[in-house]
């Protein structure tokens, strides 16, 4: 359940506002629906994981490959290497957001 909503607000909020607001999601949810600290990390670094993933290889694919070869020469990383980059950065912001959220949820019990 927690999964879903980080990912469905997630997905709202990335079309309209910057990229460091993935946290509010996370951080509500972590407060409200998360059942444990493991579940509370890994449902907010998934969803985040899974929707920058898919999103960087539609916009790769739709650009036919330019973008991810350009930064490939920037940084000594191959395509794929950005791409599974980008998706662990945002996971682990929305994952330790979330996770924040669960803890101040059980701090204040």
């Amino acid at each position: 359940m927690a999964f879903l909503v980080i990912l469905i607000a997630t997905l709202l909020i990335q079309f309209v506002l910057p990229w460091w607001c993935i946290v509010f999601p996370g951080f509500f949810v972590g407060i409200i629906l998360a059942g444990s600290g493991r579940e509370a990390f890994f449902s907010g670094f998934l969803a985040v994981s899974l929707i920058w993933w898919i999103y960087t290889i539609l916009l790769n694919t739709l650009n036919y490959g330019i973008l991810l070869d350009r930064l490939a020469v920037l940084f000594p990383v191959p395509g794929w290497g950005i791409i599974l980059i980008g998706g662990l950065i945002g996971g682990s912001v929305t994952g330790l957001a979330t996770l924040t959220g669960f803890y101040i949820r059980r701090a204040a019990i």
